[in-house]
């Protein structure tokens, strides 16, 4: 299935601690740095044309506040978005128009289509009295999407799009709880991963699975106390990771192999970044730990086989941090992360790779200088897109770009511009022949998200 990777919502929560900025977690701090090329890249020396922008639509106006923006992309070009919907009063005023704080209610809604023809109209899937709920959205690899939410009452609710059919109405995952993640794969399988309502030790991590027929079935319970940041991956087999960032400092690694009940596979001395993993189809793992006990940036890779105990954490990075990862069908392995200086000012961002079956690799030092955060998106036919926000003079955010990978290889295609304007969250998917669709929500230079956006790339 493609896998669209984004920081873990632990990652978003420090990054905000340390530099103060987006709600979510793709967003680092927007410092002033000057953007220029990418060094190392076909043009290095040389000062980059831009790229024409590829053509913007939109889902929602920007007249709208919205919230949490996300997209999945099928193997065969089938995509989903969805996104919570706020309502902002807007009083009149002496010079135009004040807008206060969103005012009660709210809507998830969702749009489909394919990445060669948009989004259909959005489809409303639950009206809320409370605003600024965000939904969680997964695809299985063959076209079927789930989509799962919390409700008025607490529940936590989902609604199922078989591939090519519209989303149905609403039903309950669990009756209370912290919803965490939703996760798919190949046999028209899904995941989802929330802690349980009580807090402290008496939390608990429920994982249920279930498809696009029947819906999840009952929980599993796994014995992890004072759980937290639950993030999860499934693999072609049908697989499960689920990683636990607990507050103790050590983050749970647990396995459901294919067939078989769920083991700790490990636990790891993790961060001030947490934790960010992968699973392979052969069921190793592949894991990144960001930050360090000092609280000093640094990217640190492990590896674990199918059977056995994680290796002893390399260093990958000193200057890096808030890496994501992603694995495609064979098993190879890309990750990007945010590079810094030592005053904890983002100067680009990198990325590494691990062959099939083995670990990481030295990191390609190609600096995209001005460049911070990013979304990394990977398709099980191994196309990969990589998208992060670029500086200009003046420390505004004032574009999007991307990049893809060489279909042989790891080397970079030209730069590309999705949008000159500063945005405040997006979201990236890639179908088997490469091409994707980018996300977005609009800033309106007062912290506030307003609209909902999209773009085919690659």
């Amino acid at each position: 299935m493609p896998k669209t990777i984004l920081l873990s919502l632990l990652a978003a929560g420090l990054l905000l601690s340390m530099v103060g900025c987006s709600r979510e977690s793709t967003h680092a701090s927007r410092t002033r740095v000057y953007a220029t090329d990418f060094k190392g890249s076909r043009s290095a020396g040389r000062r980059q044309r831009a790229s024409r922008p590829p053509v913007r639509r939109t889902l929602v106006s920007a007249s709208v506040d919205v919230i949490t923006p996300q997209v999945e992309v099928a193997p065969n070009g089938e995509a989903v978005a969805a996104w919570a919907r706020g309502i902002r009063d807007i009083v009149p005023a002496a010079r135009g128009a004040e807008i206060h704080p969103a005012g009660p209610g709210g809507t998830i809604e969702v749009a489909t289509g394919r990445v060669g023809t948009g989004f259909s109209r959005p489809q409303v899937l639950a009206r809320l009295k409370t605003a600024g709920n965000s939904p969680v959205l997964a695809e299985d690899g063959e076209g079927d999407a789930v989509v799962a939410w919390t409700d008025d009452s607490r529940q936590l609710v989902y609604s199922i799009r078989p591939r090519g059919g519209s989303f149905g109405p609403s039903r309950v995952l669990a009756s209370s709880g912290s919803l965490s993640s939703v996760g798919g794969g190949r046999g028209h399988l899904f995941v989802a991963a929330w802690t349980s309502s009580e807090s402290g030790r008496g939390a608990k991590i429920n994982v249920a699975t279930g498809n696009a027929v029947r819906g999840f079935g009952a929980p599993l319970t796994l014995p992890a106390r004072e759980p937290d940041g639950l993030t999860l991956d499934v693999n072609a087999r049908g697989s499960v990771l689920v990683v636990d960032d607990e507050s103790a400092g050590r983050a749970r690694v647990w396995l459901r192999s294919a067939g078989r009940p769920f083991q700790l596979a490990g636990k790891l001395t993790q961060g001030n970044g947490g934790v960010s993993a992968a699973l392979r189809p052969d069921d190793s793992i592949v894991a990144l730990i960001n930050g360090s006990d000092t609280d000093l940036p640094g990217v640190s890779a492990t590896f674990r086989p199918p059977t056995g105990k994680f290796s002893r954490p390399t260093i990958l990075a000193r200057d890096g941090e808030f890496a994501v990862l992603g694995a495609d069908g064979r098993g190879k392995v890309t990750a990007i992360w945010t590079l810094y200086t030592a005053q904890s000012s983002p100067t680009g961002v990198t990325y590494a790779t691990a062959a099939r079956g083995r670990p990481f690799g030295k990191p390609r030092r190609k600096r995209r200088r001005g460049g911070h955060s990013g979304a990394l998106a990977v398709s099980d036919s191994g196309r990969r897109l990589i998208l992060w926000e670029q500086n200009m003079p003046g420390g505004q955010t004032s574009y999007l770009r991307f990049a893809k990978f060489a279909r042989a290889g790891d080397r970079l295609s030209k730069l590309h511009t999705v949008v000159h304007k500063a945005v405040s969250e997006y979201a990236l998917g890639v179908a088997d022949d490469g091409r994707g669709l980018v996300v977005w929500t609009g800033d309106d230079g007062h912290g506030n998200e307003r609209g909902v956006f999209y773009a085919k790339i690659g």
